[in-house]
């Protein structure tokens, strides 16, 4: 019986990986929207502007920044210390290019 217990106990903490931490929908709590540096922002009317920076980020809203659509992979799959964009230009809110290194 104490084998069994024993064989329980080892498959029950090693045979189960940890979920915790799977699909953890990660936010930024201080600054918001995001806090990564922004180089390139546009303003199309008081509600609608788009922005690119650092870490590949690009950040977009369309109702005067009440809900953000933000990305921090524009670049691919590169690391974030490598991905820096340093100007872009956007032709309407949901046509542009960003550039950089």
């Amino acid at each position: 019986m104490k084998r069994l217990l024993t064989i329980f106990v080892i498959l029950t903490f090693f045979g189960i990986s940890a979920l915790s931490q799977i699909n953890q929908l990660w936010q930024w709590s201080h600054p918001k929207p995001q806090g990564n540096t922004l180089r390139f922002v546009k303003a199309f009317s008081p509600n609608s502007f788009v922005g690119i920076g650092y870490a590949g980020t690009f950040i977009k809203t369309t109702n005067g920044g009440a809900n953000w659509y933000i990305r921090h992979d524009i670049a691919g799959t590169m690391t974030s210390d490598q991905i820096f964009f340093y100007n872009g230009w956007f032709f309407d809110v949901n046509t542009g290019f960003g550039c950089g290194e």
